[in-house]
């Protein structure tokens, strides 16, 4: 069989620094499939899950205990009343089941949570796309399984102008999941947890088939995808002039990374290469040798010195910093003035910041290297998210298991 290996890196650079998230490399064993049309996205999580079978075997949360050592896995992946028939689809929809053995807090309503799936296929129907999809919070588990489970529907979206329901073959529904992707409360940036799992529904659930007075059909075939963690590393080139002036350079970004070569001898050459990340602006950025003054305001960081601004746009100086900043600062006739400023205060005629967001102290102002400082103060700040997918077109015979629904 020929089939396309999908190898994912997640990969979180703030600012230039690349930072990989932990990835567990477990495949679900089966995946649900719901029958009825009560709304699925508000059945309970572990009321769904008791009534499900692992394996074969009837759903035992015996089997799923609290342990801190292990990451949250995908346990069950949910394809809910499919139908070729126009008049039944509204009810069609796709849902996870995370086991969260950490019992830790994902954050419920976090537009980074995201489930990663193959859009496109090749004419031998090997996946040669993936793209990523919302997971909306339905519930979680409480009490004495408080966090111990979660529930996610799969928000879809056309790409290229075709959703799952297009993409399908209504006799063999395949998905192909290489992972998601979740964020930890009081995180700035989503962890990455491996599926590696191709689902593949046939049949229907019950009253959604050819036959509506046909009891359910609807079996999942579950095939292994493999993926494998990189480590990428970055590099950089910087000038030391720029066209822009004084106190601007250039920066080239590059990253590397490295390919067991067991991978290459076994799929082939790299075909390509999927990069995807996000660029953010900050606020001013202050860097100060003077301990007095970051003593005095470090408390300030973040925090809006005033409510109301004067007519000219200025707010009023805060006493108790006991400290202005200003550049350009001076008098220009009978006038105070100032480019910029911080708690100057109304008696500059400036352009004035209301809060100050980033204060970094450092030994010598003069000597300091201030792209440096950012690469390693800006970490847990989300600067930027580098994702890449590299792809291998390979030829592999893939295991597979059989379970009825």
């Amino acid at each position: 069989m020929i089939k396309a290996i999908s190898v994912r890196i997640a990969a979180f650079a703030l600012t230039v620094i690349i930072l990989f998230g932990t990835v567990f490399m477990a495949v679900p064993l089966v995946a649900l499939a719901a029958t009825s049309e009560t709304s699925y996205s508000q059945t309970n999580v572990l009321d769904d899950l008791k009534s499900s079978t692992v394996g074969g075997a009837p759903f035992d949360v015996k089997d799923y205990p609290y342990n801190a050592a292990k990451d949250a896995q995908i346990i069950h992946f949910v394809e809910y009343c499919y139908s070729y028939r126009e008049n039944m689809q509204e009810n069609y929809g796709l849902y996870i089941y995370v086991y969260n053995p950490k019992g830790q807090s994902f954050s419920e309503n976090n537009k980074l949570n995201k489930i990663q799936i193959a859009v496109s296929y090749d004419a031998d129907g090997n996946p040669t796309s993936y793209d990523k999809f919302t997971l909306e919070f339905c519930n979680k588990s409480t009490g004495n399984y408080n966090n111990l489970f979660y529930k996610f529907k799969v928000i879809d979206r056309e790409i290229n102008g075709t959703t799952f329901f297009d993409r399908v073959n209504s006799n063999a529904r395949r998905y192909d999941v290489s992972g998601v992707e979740l964020v930890s409360e009081g995180s700035n940036n989503a962890k990455e947890y491996s599926v590696c799992g191709t689902y593949i529904f046939t049949g229907y659930a019950q009253g959604y088939g050819p036959d509506p007075e046909a009891k359910s059909t609807l079996t999942c075939e579950i095939e292994y995808l493999e993926t494998i963690e990189l480590s990428v590393k970055h590099t950089f080139y910087r000038s030391e002039t720029s066209p822009l002036g004084a106190g601007h350079q250039n920066q080239l970004d590059t990253v590397y990374f490295s390919v067991p070569k067991r991978f290459l001898d076994r799929y082939g050459t790299l075909q390509r290469i999927k990069a995807e990340w996000y660029e953010y602006k900050t606020k001013e950025i202050l860097v100060t040798s003077n301990s007095d003054f970051y003593n005095a305001a470090k408390d300030y960081i973040g925090v809006e010195l005033g409510e109301e601004p004067n007519d000219f746009g200025q707010y009023a100086y805060v006493e108790d910093i006991g400290y202005s900043l200003g550049i350009g600062a001076g008098k220009a006739g009978d006038m105070y003035v100032a480019q910029w400023g911080w708690n100057l205060g109304t008696g500059y005629f400036h352009i004035p910041t209301n809060a100050l967001y980033y204060m970094f102290l450092v030994d010598n102002i003069e000597e300091y290297d201030p792209l440096s400082l950012f690469e390693s103060a800006l970490i847990g700040f989300a600067a930027s998210c580098l994702f890449v997918i590299i792809d291998f077109v390979a030829r592999y015979i893939k295991g597979r298991k059989k379970y009825d629904l």
